[in-house]
Parts: structure tokens; C-alpha cells; sequence
């Protein structure tokens, strides 16, 4: 099933792919991937640390890096780190003023582990050492924006996203003294079509105009279902207001894993919305 949607991807120029495995043989899954595809791969260390390890609890600092170690030494092409949120950042957004709270996989494995660890966040205390591996490869960092909005209530300007930016910009000047190229992530995956415009340009003044990342974004708070062409409009948006990457939604997005199928109708909305995008500027 991973097989047939790589290809799909692939088939309908999908300008990277992105495996977020959590489950099964990853290590194969990612192997098989690389064989029978060309277009460059991202991957997130944590989901298979913490799958290998039985639980964030029983997760180690070293579990991460050798996971990362592996993943560099195999030859692709970026991992997804969740750096740029601190310890002191996660006891802030306890009162943050949220509908909802942090929901994305990652970031809530990541902050899990700081709070049974009571340990800072592994990604962030390890930043170097992993700068210093990348060089060796010449693979770039994905800066993940881990407290995303989760719906268009919640504003970056009263909210911890806004400390991550801060920070998520200090790392990416780090990580390019070392000479890794970066690309942030951020406005997943909710997003105020009104500040749409707004967020890009606060987003390339804090990180002094490097690549940005956006998962959608959602424009409304409803679709399910329709997820593909809702976060097809927030993709037009933000591409169309400076965003350097859209990261596709398909149609499964906040109910189930996409089939082949949902695969392809994701990636064709999205391709869409980049030339709309194209047509703002």
C-alpha cells in the first residue's frame, strides 16, 4: 500500500514525499520507498523512536540520535525535527487560551516525553551534534512548528506558536553556520484566511526570509471529508501571499490514513493551489 502511493505521488509530481510510517517494518518501508521512487524523501525520526522504544516513556535521548544516525546514513533526503519547542514553552501553553490543545503526533510524543522526563526537549539539547551529521550528507532540516493552530480561533500573535517562530529562526541561523540548509514549518493547520497574508509575512521577517513550510492550511474549521479542497483554498492563499511549500491535505485528513485513491486526489488539489498561488504573487 505504501509502494502504490509513493508511485502515485511520484506519477502526479509530487515534488517531494514525505514517509510518516508509525507502524510495521519502517526500516523496509523506507528502503522499498527510495528503490522504486526518485523524487527527494522526509521522515520523522521521533514516530519511530518512540514505536520502538513501546512508548515515549521508555524513550531515551540516545534512541533519538541513533534513529536519526540511521536514517542519515541510509541517504535521505530530510528528517523532521521538533527543535524549536522548549520545556518552558510547553508549562506556557498549559495556559494558553486554545479550544484545543496540541493535537499533532509528533509534538504531542515529543512534549510527552519532556513532561514524564522532566527533561528538556531532546531535539533542542541535541540540536549541534545533529547539525554536525547533516553536514556530513548534505541533507536539509525541516523545522516543525510543533503548537500549530488547530482551529481558526486560535491567533499566533496570543499563543506559544509565536515563541517557536522566535525560536524555530535562531535554529535556522544554527543549523546554517553549520551549512545545513533549512525549511520552516508553520500556519498547520487551521488558519484565519484574513490573516493568511499576515502570517506569511510575520513568518519570513522572524526567519529572515528563508523557505516556508505550510500543512494546508484550513480556512474553516469545517470540510471533513472535503479536507482536499478546503486546505486547497488556505494553500492558494498562503502560496499567493509568499509560502514557499504546500504540504498536501487529502481527503481522509483529521479521519483516517489515505488510500492510493485519496492520495492522488490530494496531491492534484494541491498541485492547483500552487498555481493559483502562482498567480497572486
Amino acid at each position: 500500500m505504501k509502494l502504490k502511493e509513493a508511485k502515485i505521488a511520484e506519477k502526479y509530481v509530487a515534488d517531494t514525499i514525505t514517509d510518516l510510517s508509525m507502524g510495521g517494518p519502517i526500516d523496509e518501508v523506507r528502503r522499498r520507498i527510495l528503490e522504486v521512487t526518485n523524487a527527494p524523501l522526509t521522515t520523522v525520526p521521533i514516530y519511530q523512536t518512540v514505536m520502538e522504544a513501546g512508548s515515549f516513556k521508555t524513550m531515551t535521548e540516545y534512541d533519538l540520535v541513533q534513529v536519526i544516525r540511521k536514517r542519515i546514513e541510509e541517504g535521505i533526503s530530510s528528517i523532521v525535527v521538533h527543535a524549536g519547542f522548549t520545556h518552558e514553552m510547553l508549562e506556557n501553553l498549559r495556559g494558553a487560551k486554545r479550544i484545543m490543545g496540541m493535537v499533532f503526533a509528533g509534538g504531542s510524543f515529543t512534549s510527552a516525553w519532556m513532561l514524564q522526563k522532566e527533561k528538556e526537549d531532546p531535539f533542542f539539547s541535541r540540536f549541534d551534534e545533529v547539525c554536525k551529521k547533516y553536514t556530513l550528507k548534505g541533507m536539509w532540516c525541516s523545522l516543525l512548528g510543533t503548537p500549530r493552530g488547530v482551529d481558526t480561533f486560535t491567533t499566533l500573535w496570543m499563543d506559544p506558536q509565536g515563541e517557536e517562530i522566535d525560536m524555530n529562526a535562531e535554529l535556522a541561523r544554527r543549523a546554517n553556520d553549520f551549512g545545513v540548509q533549512v525549511i520552516s514549518q508553520g500556519m498547520g493547520c487551521h488558519v484565519d484566511p484574513n490573516l493568511t497574508p499576515d502570517y506569511v509575512a510575520h513568518y519570513k521577517r522572524k526567519t529572515g526570509h528563508r523557505p516556508l513550510f505550510v500543512a494546508g492550511p484550513h480556512p474553516i474549521d469545517i470540510g471533513v471529508r472535503y479536507d482536499h479542497i478546503s486546505g486547497c483554498v488556505g494553500g492558494a492563499l498562503a502560496a499567493g501571499a509568499g509560502a514557499d511549500y504546500l504540504c498536501y491535505i487529502t481527503p481522509s485528513e483529521h479521519l483516517a490514513l489515505p488510500n492510493a485513491v485519496q492520495v492522488r486526489e490530494g496531491i492534484v488539489a494541491f498541485k492547483i493551489a500552487a498555481h493559483i498561488g502562482g498567480t497572486l504573487k
